[in-house]
């Protein structure tokens, strides 16, 4: 008697593989990559970059190498910058200190684009990350107060 019921254990097992795989719908929406940021402060021995709820550090994404575009900006009062759902497999990055609190970079603020590609008045290059979908990536972002917007 028990191996009767057994074909009908193995056809519910099975049923509950096809439900639970459809599911799984292959948009990227469902893959995004996350973006883990620690910013370190280098070159400051007097102490200039002070991060707090006043002066945030942010972070700046952009989808093309265009400093004058950007289509997102994250802000935090630590080091840590932490970004869930990038929701893009390729952006550009930059990392600036909000020297007077208002919430955008202005000139003299202490700025860089990842890998330390620098904007100081005139556009240079920014640096292209790219991701994988579901990947976790950590980066490493230095600002100098010498390098500034």
């Amino acid at each position: 008697m028990k191996l009767k019921s057994l074909p009908a254990i193995a056809v519910l097992l099975a049923a509950f593989q096809v439900f639970s795989c459809s599911k799984v719908t292959g948009d990227l929406d469902d893959q995004a990559p996350k973006l883990w940021v620690t910013i370190e402060i280098a070159n400051d021995p007097t102490n200039i970059i002070q991060i707090s709820s006043t002066n945030r550090v942010y972070l700046v994404y952009y989808s093309n190498n265009d400093w004058t575009n950007p289509w997102l900006q994250q802000g935090a009062d630590g080091n840590m910058l932490v970004n869930p759902t990038v929701g893009s497999l390729t952006l550009y990055l930059m990392a600036f200190w909000d020297a007077n609190g208002n919430g955008v970079v202005d000139a003299g603020e202490p700025c860089t684009g990842y890998l330390d590609k620098t904007h100081s008045g005139t556009p240079e290059e920014l640096t292209k990350l790219e991701l994988l979908p579901l990947e976790w990536k950590s980066l490493t972002i230095t600002l100098d107060p010498a390098r500034v917007y």
